[in-house]
Parts: structure tokens; sequence; C-alpha cells
């Protein structure tokens, strides 16, 4: 998910989910869409993608699909979140760091 630079009123949250025993080199999939449904790709192979409700259907059919389980695998998902604009707490009359002549 890219988001652009130049919102300031969006940011991202990014969760990476370990749904169990995780060795170095495991497959990473990103998942995308909103809960209820949810899809699951792994960059290393883009023709397999997996859909399901929730994060525990995608980590079940992960863990059916993968040839070599015995490393693991985890769930990468980015999400946009709004910020609400708020302007910096009053700074007039408080003394700056250091500042001991107040």
């Amino acid at each position: 998910m890219v988001l652009d630079p130049h919102r300031r009123d969006m940011a991202e949250v990014r969760m990476v989910i370990y749904p169990g025993r995780y060795k170095g080199g495991g497959p990473t999939f990103d998942v995308a869409g909103e809960p209820g449904d949810l899809t699951a790709t792994s960059p290393g192979d883009p023709g397999q993608t997996l859909r399901g409700k929730t994060l525990e259907d995608r980590a079940g059919a992960i863990e059916q699909t993968l040839a070599d389980a015995s490393r693991g695998f985890r769930l990468r998902w980015t999400r946009a979140i709004a910020t609400p604009e708020t302007s910096a707490p009053p700074t007039s009359g408080l003394p700056l760091h250091g500042d001991s002549s107040r």
C-alpha cells in the first residue's frame, strides 16, 4: 500500500503477525482488504492469493498450502488510518528545557 506523502491527514499502521513459530526465511504474505473480505498474497509467488473472512482463515489456508511449513510464515498487514488535525500545545510562559533563567 502506497500512501500519498502530501496528505497530512493520513498515516499508516503496519502489523506483522506471526501465527506460529517463525524461523528466518519463511514466506511473508501481504494481507489486503477489510475484515470479512481479506486476501493474502505472497510477493514471492504472486499467483498465490488466498481469500477468507478472518486472519485465522488466512493463516489456516496458508499453512495447508506451504510446501515447507517448518520455517513458518508471517502476515504483513498495512492499513491506512486518518490522523486528526491537532495543533501543538501552547508553550508561552513555560521554561525551555535547560533554561534556568525563569
